[in-house]
C-alpha cells in the first residue's frame, strides 16, 4: 500500500501536539523537530490564521537518496524514504539538497536524522506518533489506492485535496507525496446586523 501524509489545514489549530508526538516517540533534541508547524499566508487582509504542517514528503525523486555519498537512504515499495544512520558519515549533503530542509543534522552525534513516517509503527498497523497525537484529525496518513484517509479521530474518504501549497517549494523538483485540504475561505457573521 502506497502511503501519503494528508494534511487538512480546516481543522489546524496550530496546537503542536503532533510535534510534540514525534519528539516523545523519537526523543529528538530540543533544536530537532521532524515535523513543523508555522503561520500561512499570513496577511492583514486575512482575519484568521492558517498553519502548514509539514514533515518529510517522502519523494518519488528524493534529493536526499540521490545525493547521498554512502547510500544512507533507501525507499520502501509502500513509498516510506528510510534513511540508516549507521551508513551516515554526517557530510550534510542531504540537509542542502532537500528542498524541504526535511534531514535535520544532529550537532551531538555528527550525523543526520529525518522523518522516516514511523514505518516501524506502520509496520505493526499503527499510526505515525504525529497523526495519533493530532487531537482534531487534521493530520492524516492517506492510502493512495482507496483514498481513505486515517486519523486519531477516523477513516474518511478524501475529496478536494491539492499536492501543493504556494509555501512550499515547487513539486517538478523532488515529486513530493503528500496531500493537503486547502483551508475554506472564512465567513464573517456581523451581529450588529442582526435585529
Amino acid at each position: 500500500m502506497l502511503r501519503k501524509f494528508v494534511f487538512d489545514q480546516n481543522k489546524c489549530v496550530g496546537c503542536n501536539s503532533c510535534v510534540l508526538a514525534c519528539k516523545n516517540e523519537f526523543q529528538t533534541p530540543a533544536e530537532i523537530n521532524y515535523r513543523v508547524v508555522r503561520p500561512a499566508n499570513e496577511k492583514a487582509d486575512v482575519p484568521e490564521r492558517q498553519f502548514v504542517n509539514f514533515a518529510c514528503a517522502h519523494c518519488d525523486d528524493p534529493a536526499c537518496l540521490k545525493n547521498c555519498p554512502v547510500s544512507a537512504y533507501t525507499k520502501r515499495p509502500d513509498g516510506v524514504v528510510q534513511h540508516d544512520v549507521d551508513r551516515c558519515i554526517g557530510c550534510k549533503l542531504c540537509t542542502v539538497s532537500c528542498p524541504y530542509g526535511s534531514p535535520k543534522y544532529n550537532k551531538a552525534v555528527g550525523k543526520v536524522y529525518k522523518c522516516q513516517f514511523c514505518y516501524q509503527r506502520l509496520d505493526k498497523n499503527m499510526l505515525p506518533a504525529c497523526v495519533e497525537g493530532c487531537p482534531v484529525g487534521a493530520l492524516g496518513v492517506l492510502d493512495v489506492e482507496t483514498l481513505s484517509a486515517t486519523t486519531s479521530l477516523g477513516t474518511y474518504k478524501l475529496e478536494n485535496a491539492v499536492a501543493h501549497l504556494p509555501e512550499l517549494p515547487d513539486n517538478n523538483i523532488t515529486k513530493p507525496n503528500h496531500r493537503f485540504i486547502v483551508r475554506k475561505a472564512a465567513r464573517q457573521v456581523r451581529y450588529d446586523a442582526v435585529g
